[in-house]
């Protein structure tokens, strides 16, 4: 029988060698040969008789499929094909296809014919319009080939596998059953017939995905559902058709119903238990995951590695997909109808159960697939794909609605927080009666298993790349328990070293020291970053330590309610404890913890502690070692957040016998403080040195109103303060004032430098704070010794004001105007002292007064009054802390020089004047000026801008005609339009001021254009934010340069290895706009270079990677590929590729771009990108194929210049 049937289907086949002139002859013969050689039965002949060629040929094909469905039934044993008989069958079923499953399909539908058999053009049928013929036509085939599946034959059910035809089969189904055809043509019973053909065709699809693999279902559907409508276009693949508008929606509707079916298969897994009904997410993940690029797959079926770059990117489009409502839950306005609220919330309930699931992926090993289908178990990297997803819908889900994302995930995730947090909602008995119980303690709240797990959840959510501010906030609300737990761990440190020092042999404190020392890193690490990701002001930040530290916030109630997340207080009764109350044995806590860590995964950090409920309330101070554990966690989180300059060693591992030795770091200079702490180019967090000093300074203010709360009864004894405190301060007051004092003893003692003011604001904040104490106490001193101490106290302040305050002129480089305005707070207290000084001479001395009122008048006139000197008012005075008198005298001016009788208020010069002190005055030697030469200046002298805009429009004139009145006075020029004019606000005086400049740079090149350069790349001060006048006068530098280079043309190579250094050293600046302007600078001057760029490709390929790689900033990124493009612009109007590009770098630089463009979220950067990937397509077909030859290209045309005369 076998036999016949493969005569039959070689008669049926056409030769390889299709004459397409003709390919309905070859059909034809081949048709009669099979009707000869089959025999088929009356019915088959009739409905051939009549019909096309085509569709006769596809009857043919059914007939003969069928024969191979009835003899497997009919057959005793399994039908054995031979592998030639296998390949003729499956080209029978690809003919059918081509002729009788496409021609019924809509554009888009499956893959492109083109892709599935050779001689496509042969045999390409116009599309079939008739909506009943393609239906009943795709049904019959659907289910000729649907039997295929019930086949004993193996090389039968083969035919509808995945990688041969089952996705025609789902195709034709979803033509049939989901299209949308207008029915009203036609007649009610072809309507009606129409109607039950499409229930049929979504009945028998819904059957077959059922049946099918999830993943494997899914799989089929996300490549129907794709085409090529995807926001990552990947060079080099194939560009599919895109899907049609039903056909996506339809795909959508039955994705969002397999992910919440339950299992019809009773097959069981390794252990014997029954599969979970809830898979579908996993199958999606899976599903997903073999269809992203760059997969590492195992010839059954498993998942060896995904590309890391990927995932991120994948995990968040499913997160998307598992969040969003799915379209039969959403009402329709127009019909009224109403959504269901009872099956939406069971959908998202049983989508929230499967995400939940994802999280158990780096515990277990599970399998790949529910099914038998993808054998083997799931790899690590898959695994970690999988929890990547799931914490990405987390984070999506709290996002779009938080409630109902906090009820079924946060809470069920998190929930050894929330009972830390609330355990008064959670009656449940002790989880794990294995540890010895303790009389104390009431129930186990959770075991050390659960509390290791919640912690790697937790930092799951923390290190996420797309965070929900909403997951942040909640997390924060929760982090008291992980802080309390920090808390213990420092106070059983501290406990086994108060043992080691009192016994005199080695016990089990020292074994379990170093497991302990390691376990508070991870701890204070992941508290760290919450206040990094999940806060972005640095008032909050302090909010947040202060409430783990116990104590109150300074901010305002209703503000901080609404804006800032504060943690939740722990409950009161809250303890945690060892795995087992007491330690006998060595050899018991060893055991405990290789089981420990034998049981985790190698990235989830072992916490040898349990959370209990204890049958009293837990004090803190009632430990003798209490404040200090509390003191070391709290510094343990600074530490982390803000590390040492010198070394990442936490303050709570630094030995006891520092405080002896010097600290190597200087106090911050000025610049330091003005423009906050230098930081790398590319600082994620610039405000994070700013914590230390932000909390720092909040110490201060409780000492200051716990001060003013004790002075409110003055002493009428000799002591300095008379503290009473039963009347004044309450006990959580006295508690706080006692933490605030030690916290701020140990941050003096420990963190050094650290705790310095790292801006203007904080520098102010803590002169005010400080001179108020003072103020406070010199009002009621009234003992010698005491008023003594103050005033010392006081003059060192003074001191220290005098050195940042005689620092904020006009002249200054790093003040700006609103540094001055900051020191202006400062006016008030000086106030306040100088009152005290005059109502109480005995507390301040004649010099202290004097300097009082000379930092009064500088910080009053923002600096336009400098201090000269030091202050000494009697030299005779032997209790004064000054070295050598001097005269108090208020100067204006050069110190060297002694002016007077000059107004005390002037006006003050611009900052960018600071940048020319060092020019020559040439007024002494400089020629007569010209008369139109001296209108010019003096109307640059003039305070109307319009008039001031004219004059540099003339002198532009003048520098670009060369006039001779302008010699000798090139100086004078410079100074007038570098310094003044550059740096004003207008544009019509800044764009005028730019182009005289440009004017004189071409005019006088080696010499301006040195110039220009090395003031261009003069470092800008790190930390400046809002951008002022001098980032914003180096932006305008930068312009003046490049009109330079640009009007010099061809002659601008002479000057590229000075631009090239100026431009790379400025691309290194802390400012991204600066940074984006040096790169943009060197695109433009990449384009007058052309062959001039051989000697440096490599250096602005070595620009371009670093840039578009590492630079957090867009604009950045934006400007590095633009220079990626300026390299081959200059030959758009060549013929192939540029010859100063190296064959390596020209390689290095399409693979950076083709990565790039498909990691890169933004749009604007990744528009350039593809900018750049398009002009170097160009280029790259310019050198392949050459144009072709027209008419003109072949007329040679003669040109006489001087023509003969007659």
């Amino acid at each position: 029988m076998t036999r016949a049937l493969f005569d039959a289907i070689s008669s049926l086949l056409p030769s390889k060698t299709v004459d397409p002139g003709d390919p309905s002859s070859v059909l034809a013969s081949c048709i009669e040969k099979y009707l000869i050689l089959s025999n088929p039965d009356e019915d088959t002949v009739f409905r051939i008789a009549g019909t096309e060629v085509y569709e006769a040929y596809c009857i043919c094909c059914l007939h003969h499929l069928q024969s191979y469905v009835d003899l497997d039934a009919s057959s005793a044993e399994e039908i054995l094909l031979s592998v030639s008989h296998v390949e003729k069958l499956k080209s029978c079923v690809e003919f059918l296809i081509c002729l009788g499953v496409y021609p019924y399909l809509d554009p888009g539908v499956s893959v492109p014919l083109e892709f599935r058999m050779e001689a496509h053009s042969c045999f390409r049928l116009p599309l079939v319009h008739s909506s009943s013929v393609r239906e009943r036509n795709l049904l019959r085939f659907s289910k000729c080939l649907l039997q295929f599946r019930v086949c004993r034959a193996e090389q039968l059910r083969r035919l509808v596998s995945p990688a041969l035809f089952l996705g025609d089969i789902i195709a034709s189904l979803m033509q049939v059953g989901y299209v949308t055809v207008i029915r009203n043509s036609r007649s009610p019973d072809e309507n009606t017939a129409s109607q039950e053909r499409s229930r049929e065709a979504r009945q028998l699809l819904w059957k077959l995905l059922c049946e099918l693999p999830g993943s494997v279902a899914m799989k089929e559907l996300l490549i129907l559902q794709g085409g090529s409508v995807g926001s990552q276009k990947v060079r080099g693949a194939v560009k599919l058709p895109p899907a049609p508008v039903w056909l996506r929606k339809a795909c959508g509707r039955l994705l969002s119903r397999l992910l919440v079916r339950g299992t019809t298969h009773s097959a069981t897994t390794d252990n014997g238990a029954a599969p979970s009904s809830d898979c579908g997410v996993r199958s999606l993940l899976f599903a997903s995951a073999s269809l992203a690029p760059g997969v590492i797959g195992a010839p059954g079926g498993c998942i060896n590695s995904l590309d890391p770059r990927l995932q991120p990117a994948l995990a968040q489009g499913l997160a998307q997909i598992l969040a969003s409502r799915p379209s039969w839950l959403i009402g329709k306005p127009r019909t009224g109808q109403a959504v269901d609220q009872s099956a939406e919330q069971r959908y998202f309930q049983s989508i929230a159960n499967q995400v939940l699931d994802l999280f158990t992926l780096k515990f277990t090993s599970v399998p790949t697939e529910p099914f038998a289908v993808a054998s083997g178990t799931m790899s690590e990297s898959v695994a970690r794909f999988g929890v990547l997803v799931g914490v990405a819908t987390v984070h999506e889900f709290c996002g779009r609605d938080f409630p109902r994302g906090k009820r079924l995930l946060l809470e069920p995730l998190l929930t050894v927080l929330y009972q830390c947090v609330t355990p008064e909602n959670y009656k449940s008995p002790v989880l794990d009666p294995d540890p010895i119980p303790d009389c104390t303690d009431e129930c186990e709240l959770a075991s050390v298993h659960q509390w290791n797990r919640m912690l790697d959840h937790v930092n799951s959510l923390v290190t996420c790349p797309s965070k929900s501010p909403s997951v942040l906030s909640e997390l924060i609300r929760l982090s008291n328990p992980l802080f309390r737990l920090l808390t213990q761990i420092h106070l059983d440190r501290i406990d086994s070293l108060t043992d080691e020092n009192e016994s005199e042999s080695t016990g089990l404190s020292q074994i379990n020291k170093p497991v302990r020392n390691t376990v508070g890193s991870p701890i204070s690490s992941l508290l760290a970053q919450m206040l990094s990701v999940g806060l972005e002001k640095r008032e909050s930040r302090v909010a947040v330590l202060r409430s783990w530290s116990l104590l109150e916030s300074h901010m305002n109630t209703t503000s901080m309610t609404d804006s800032i997340p504060l943690p939740r207080a722990c409950h009161p009764r809250i303890r945690f404890r060892p795995p087992r109350p007491v330690h006998d044995l060595v050899q018991e806590t060893t055991n405990e913890t290789e089981e420990l860590t034998t049981n985790s995964v190698t990235d989830i950090t072992s916490v040898p502690f349990r959370c209990v409920l204890t049958r009293e309330s837990v004090d803190w101070f009632e430990h003798p070692h209490g404040l200090s554990a509390l003191i070391e966690a709290t510094l343990d989180v600074i530490n982390q957040f803000a590390p040492s300059p010198v070394s990442n060693i936490g303050a709570s591992v630094l030995p006891e016998n520092d405080d002896d030795k010097d600290d190597p770091t200087p106090v911050p200079l000025l610049e330091t403080v003005f423009h906050g702490t230098a930081q790398p180019a590319f600082t994620a967090d610039p405000q994070a040195s700013c914590l230390p000093s932000d909390f720092f300074l909040s110490l201060i203010a409780d000492l200051n109103e716990c001060l003013s709360r004790i002075l409110i009864e003055p002493p009428h004894s000799s002591v300095l303060v008379q503290i009473n405190p039963v009347s004044v301060l309450q006990s959580h007051q006295t508690r706080a004032a006692v933490i605030s004092s030690v916290l701020a003893a140990s941050m003096l003692d420990r963190m050094g430098d650290r705790i310095w003011p790292q801006d203007p604001g904080q520098l102010v904040q803590l002169f005010e704070m400080t001179l108020e104490r003072l103020s406070l106490l010199m009002g009621q001193a009234e003992n010698e010794e005491c008023c003594t101490f103050l005033a010392e106290t006081l003059s060192q302040l003074l001191g220290i004001l005098a050195f940042y305050a005689n620092q904020i002129g006009p002249s200054s480089t790093c003040a700006t105007s609103a540094t001055r305005d900051q020191f202006a707070r400062l006016l008030p207290v000086l106030d306040k002292l100088e009152r005290i000084g005059q109502t109480r001479p005995t507390v301040l001395s004649d010099p202290q007064r004097e300097l009082l009122h000379c930092l009064r008048v500088l910080i009053a006139t923002r600096g336009a009054v400098k201090l000269n000197g030091e202050f000494n008012a009697h030299p005779d005075d032997a209790n004064s802390l000054m070295d050598k008198p001097q005269p108090s005298n208020v100067q204006w001016g050069e110190q060297t020089n002694v002016i007077v009788n000059r107004p005390l208020i002037e006006e003050c010069p611009e900052p960018s004047e600071a940048l020319e002190q060092s020019a020559v005055d040439t007024n002494s030697s400089e020629e007569p000026v010209n008369p139109v030469l001296a209108e010019v200046f003096e109307q640059l002298d003039d305070f109307l801008i319009p008039v001031r805009g004219h004059a540099l429009i003339m002198l532009s004139r003048l520098l670009e005609s060369r006039d001779a009145c302008i010699r000798g006075h090139e100086e004078r020029i410079f100074q007038q339009i570098l310094v003044r004019q550059l740096n004003d606000k207008d544009s019509y005086i800044y764009l005028n001021a730019i182009r005289a400049l440009s004017a004189m740079g071409l005019m006088m090149t080696d010499r301006v254009l040195h110039i220009l350069l090395d003031k261009f790349s003069q470092p800008l001060p790190a930390g400046t934010f809002p951008v002022d006048a001098r980032v914003e006068f180096q932006l305008k530098l930068g312009e003046a340069i490049i009109r330079v280079l640009r009007e010099l043309g061809s002659v601008a190579p002479k000057y590229r290895t000075p631009v090239l250094n100026a431009m790379t050293v400025v691309t290194h600046a802390s400012e991204p706009l600066v940074r984006a302007a040096s790169l943009s600078n060197l695109a433009e001057f990449c384009r007058l270079l052309e062959h001039g760029m051989a000697p440096i490709m490599y250096e602005l390929f070595a620009l371009i990677e670093l840039h578009l790689v590492q630079d957090p900033e867009p604009c950045v990124r934006q400007a590095a590929a633009n220079l990626a493009r300026s390299l081959l612009i200059p030959v758009v109007q060549q013929s192939g590729l540029p010859a100063w590009l190296p064959p390596d770098l020209l390689r290095d630089l399409n693979r950076l771009l083709s990565n790039r463009v498909r990691i890169e979220r933004d749009s604007g950067v990744r528009e350039q990108i593809e900018a750049a990937l398009g002009q170097l397509d160009q280029c790259v077909r310019g050198s392949l194929f050459r144009a072709p030859e027209t008419p003109q290209s072949l007329i040679k045309e003669i040109r006489v210049l001087r023509p003969f005369l007659d």
